[in-house]
């Protein structure tokens, strides 16, 4: 083999043993992080190595061959499984909410300019949010993102491809800043997060609350508490239940979800049973509970599936109209990106959720 062969062949060995280290359960946080980016981001490693695997082929084209295809299986795979989703969305979705999902699937790979004007303003002391609005046109919706973190870390300029997306759509979307634990905890978020819905609510336009882990819970909670100010809520991944989710811990080499929980409540569900209780969106949701979307990932080692598939099943008995998505590829975090399966899949859900709930 020649030098650029041995490069080539280096490359594509890396490419297959990184696509690889995120199959099992990730052991420390950057076997997670291979866990999260691995199935949304697999297409671009397929992308780099179809050059490389037919630079190889001159002169080893059977083992160049093996090579790519085994890349190409763990890099496109999730692909499959999302269409496999995506297929069961239109008809679940409305029947979930009684309006048929949106006509198009959502987002032109490779745009970057989606259009929209951001602006940044005050809306407690000291907290501020970022409103990202669609240029030259009237917003049909507004959309409260709260980010997640662990109650602890996180920004609300996070993940902000989503936020532009969604405003190109038609829709304000309005991104909050939340007092985090351990410096304030509990009720302090969801105290912010309730002060923000409300000034937004205020404005006139229907209001949707949409989180990502912490944030979907906090996101459920505002909803749950004050049903009547939103059209809905979208929960990413959502821990629902905190009694639960302090007796299933995630590997705290990976995050450790108890002393989050800890941080965030004030302490154990044996000292503050009353706080555990009254801070699981599980455990406060009425009939009059707004229509929710949940977005969850089989793979998810952080919160586990388990919280969604409860909280679901609970909204099934109260008559709540609600809809789980589950993504048998995802890990917790998956939508970091629009342009991978869980970004694109979850763009569609949830503005089919919105238009069907406007």
């Amino acid at each position: 083999m020649s030098r650029l062969d041995l490069i080539a062949l280096a490359l594509l060995a890396t490419i297959l043993l990184l696509l690889s280290a995120s199959l099992p359960k990730a052991p420390t946080t950057a076997f997670w992080v291979l866990r999260v980016l691995a199935p949304e981001l697999g297409w671009v490693a397929f992308l780099v190595s179809l050059p490389l695997g037919l630079w190889l082929a001159r002169n080893s084209p059977k083992f160049s061959l093996v090579l790519l295809a085994m890349i190409a299986v763990l890099s496109l795979y999730p692909w499959i499984q999302a269409l496999s989703v995506v297929s069961t969305l239109p008809e679940g979705l409305e029947r979930a909410f009684g309006k048929p999902a949106v006509d198009r699937f959502p987002l032109k790979l490779g745009k970057r300019d989606f259009g929209v004007e951001v602006v940044t303003e005050e809306y407690a002391p000291g907290l501020s949010w970022d409103r990202y609005r669609p240029r030259g046109s009237a917003a049909k919706a507004s959309l409260l993102f709260v980010h997640g973190g662990s109650w602890r870390n996180g920004t609300r300029q996070d993940y902000p491809q989503l936020f532009s997306y969604l405003a190109s759509r038609g829709y304000e979307v309005v991104s909050l800043t939340y007092r985090l634990a351990p410096e304030n905890p509990y009720p302090a978020g969801p105290d912010d997060v309730a002060t923000a819905l409300s000034k937004l609510q205020g404005e006139g336009l229907p209001t949707f609350l949409i989180g990502r882990s912490s944030g979907a819970h906090l996101a459920l909670l505002a909803a749950y508490r004050k049903p009547e100010q939103v059209s809905g809520v979208i929960a990413f991944y959502p821990p629902v239940d905190m009694v639960w989710s302090y007796q299933h811990p995630s590997n705290p080499a990976v995050l450790n979800s108890r002393e989050a929980l800890g941080q965030f409540l004030g302490g154990t569900p044996i000292d503050k049973p009353e706080v555990y209780n009254e801070a699981s969106p599980l455990r406060i949701v009425q009939k009059a509970g707004p229509p929710t979307l949940l977005i969850h990932g089989e793979r998810d080692s952080l919160v586990y599936v388990q919280q969604s598939q409860m909280l679901a099943e609970r909204l099934l008995k109260l008559q709540v109209p609600r809809y789980l998505v589950e993504l048998p590829w995802a890990e917790h975090g998956g939508d970091v990106t629009v342009y991978g399966p869980t970004g694109v899949l979850s763009a569609y859900a949830i503005e089919s959720f919105i238009e069907a709930n406007l």
